[in-house]
C-alpha cells in the first residue's frame, strides 16, 4: 500500500474556516475535476510506460493520490490565498461564481484556453521564425562584410 504524506513548506498557519472556504472556491471554480483529470491522464500515461507493473497497484495509487493529496494541495495553497484575498474575498468570488455568469466563465473556460492555447502557439510560431530568419539574415549579412575586407 502506498503512504502519501503532507508536506510543510513553511507557510503559515491559516484558519480551518478558511481552508473550508477556499476548499469550495477550488470546487466552484471546477479545478476539482481538471485535477482528477491530470491524475488520471498521469497514471494512464505510467501504466503505459511501466507495463509491467500490476494494474492493481496503479489503481489503489490513484484511488489513494485523488483522495488525500488534494486535500494536502488545498492545505498547502490556502497560506498562499490568504496572503492576497480575505475570507470575505473569497466568499465573494464563490459568489460570483454560483451565478449564471460565473457558472458560464467556468463552463467555457477549457475551451477558451484551449483554443487561446492554439492561437498563442502559431503567434509564438511566427514569432520564433520572424526571430530566426532576422538572426539569419544578419549573418549573412556579417558575412558577405567580412568577405568584401578580405
Amino acid at each position: 500500500m502506498l503512504i502519501l504524506t503532507s508536506f510543510s513548506y513553511g507557510q503559515s498557519a491559516v484558519e480551518p474556516e478558511y481552508i473550508a472556504t477556499y476548499k469550495k472556491l477550488f470546487e466552484v471554480l471546477g479545478a476539482k475535476d481538471v485535477y482528477k483529470e491530470i491524475i488520471a491522464q498521469t497514471v494512464t500515461t505510467f501504466k503505459q510506460r511501466y507495463p509491467d507493473i500490476e494494474r492493481s497497484l496503479w489503481d489503489d495509487f490513484e484511488k489513494e493520490f485523488l483522495e488525500a493529496s488534494l486535500d494536502d494541495l488545498i492545505s498547502m495553497f490556502a497560506p498562499v490565498y490568504s496572503k492576497y484575498l480575505t475570507q470575505e474575498d473569497l466568499e465573494e468570488t464563490i459568489a460570483f461564481y454560483q451565478t449564471p455568469s460565473g457558472k458560464k466563465l467556468v463552463e467555457s473556460t477549457p475551451m477558451m484556453v484551449k483554443e487561446c492555447m492554439g492561437i498563442g502557439r502559431e503567434w509564438g510560431m511566427n514569432l520564433g521564425q520572424g526571430i530566426a530568419q532576422d538572426w539569419i539574415d544578419e549573418q549573412r549579412e556579417l558575412q558577405v562584410s567580412s568577405e568584401k575586407e578580405l
